[in-house]
Order: C-alpha cells, then sequence, then structure tokens
C-alpha cells in the first residue's frame, strides 16, 4: 500500500512529513528542503522542487503540487533532499523511500 495516494492532475492535498534520523525530528533551521519524486521503475525525477519548511525545530515539511506533477498516473518512490546552511546534504527518509500511487481520474482533467 502506498504512504499517499491520488487521482490524477488532482493538487491537494499537499504532501506533508516529520523528517527523521534515527528516530529524532532533524532540526531545520536555516535550511532548504527539496521534494523529490520519480517513477518506480525509472530514475528521471518527475518533480524536484522546492518544499515548504512548516516547522523547523520539529522538521515538518510540505510540498504543494504544482500543474503537471500529478498528470501521469502510476507509481513513484519520494524523497526529501535537505540543504544545511554550510552546504552539507542529508535525505530523508535514509533506509528507503515514500511510496505514492497517482490513479487515473475518469475525465482525464
Amino acid at each position: 500500500m502506498a504512504d499517499w495516494s491520488m487521482k490524477a492532475h488532482d493538487r491537494l492535498p499537499s504532501i506533508q512529513a516529520t523528517l527523521t534520523s534515527g528516530g529524532t525530528p532533524v532540526d531545520l533551521t536555516g535550511a532548504t528542503v527539496n521534494f523529490i519524486m520519480v517513477p518506480t521503475k525509472g530514475t528521471t525525477p518527475m518533480v524536484d522542487a522546492a518544499a515548504v519548511i512548516v516547522n523547523a525545530t520539529s522538521g515538518v515539511v510540505r510540498y504543494d503540487w504544482q500543474t503537471g506533477d500529478t498528470a501521469t498516473p502510476g507509481t513513484y518512490q519520494a524523497e526529501w533532499q535537505i540543504t544545511f546552511s554550510d552546504g552539507r546534504k542529508q535525505t530523508a527518509p535514509t533506509l528507503t523511500y515514500h511510496s505514492i500511487s497517482i490513479l487515473a481520474d475518469l475525465d482525464n482533467a
């Protein structure tokens, strides 16, 4: 079962997650975060865009879907790439990926 499921062309709900390392929320103060999504059987990102940091000290982030992000039904893997103010990077989740299922909608619009 996918972590998130939605219909093609929908832009709601946004995806929100708490980024952790070793079970502890990552402090995102001064960092930037990108949301990256690729087809399960592919390597080219469908999405590689800035996420919103909702609560920096608690590690909470959100990605607001943009037009076209969910246009192609299928299964996808996703991760969050954190870039800290000193340039170091960390990816969450660290041991796996989020799974996203985009289902065809009935009117394809």
